[in-house]
């Protein structure tokens, strides 16, 4: 085993898998409100930096906005992470968004960077030049909340707001709440989602 080999060890990786009713990305339905397996992989190192691979079923009842069928999301991620105080944490990324069954370029390229405090409260804003490959500028401003109640449930919300350079979005408000309970290695997670009228009106039934 050579010296660049040595740094890596197997328990720097790790996979998970997800069943949801609806795959939710910033309050809108990207499975037309239907069901999606979900599944990823993931390596940390203890320097901060961390990768991974993230994949989903999706189904657009909406063109979004060429006529063009995708039913697979695949995501590519990379960062660092950078504790700076005891209860503290600031986080660079980058994430590569793909359809690879998709015969029209979607994909796109975002930057996000964010900073937690002891893994309760989170804010986050992620910022893209071409969303969905359509040479529109689009930033997502998000707050995050999970605080535990023992036993291992969980409650927890998301705020966000997101800005995109199109006629047909603009700006729109999303959130969540829910419960969660986690059962050694299992999470059940039951949320509430809902958005503004403005996402209502671009999107219609799925936000």
């Amino acid at each position: 085993m050579g010296p660049a080999e040595s740094q890596i060890s197997p328990a720097n990786f790790g996979g998970y898998l997800t069943l949801t009713t609806d795959y939710r990305f910033r309050g809108v339905s990207q499975t037309d409100e239907g069901p999606a397996i979900q599944g990823g992989i993931d390596f940390n190192h203890e320097s901060g930096i961390f990768a991974g691979v993230w994949a989903s079923n999706v189904e657009y009842d909406l063109p979004m906005p060429r006529e063009n069928p995708r039913n697979i999301e695949l995501d590519y991620y990379l960062g660092y992470e950078h504790r700076f105080a005891r209860d503290w944490a600031g986080t660079l990324s980058v994430i590569l968004y793909t359809y690879p069954d998709s015969s029209v370029n979607y994909n796109y390229t975002e930057f996000s960077g964010g900073v937690s405090y002891d893994e309760i409260f989170y804010v986050n804003v992620a910022h893209t030049n071409d969303w969905l490959s359509l040479g529109s500028s689009a930033t997502d401003y998000e707050a995050i909340v999970q605080y535990p109640l023992g036993r291992g449930f969980e409650v927890g919300g998301t705020l966000g707001y997101f800005d995109v350079d199109i006629f047909f979005v603009g700006n729109y408000l999303y959130w969540n709440i829910g419960l969660s309970k986690t059962i050694d290695r299992f999470t059940v997670d039951a949320r509430y989602h809902d958005t503004d009228d403005q996402a209502i009106a671009a999107f219609g039934d799925i936000a």
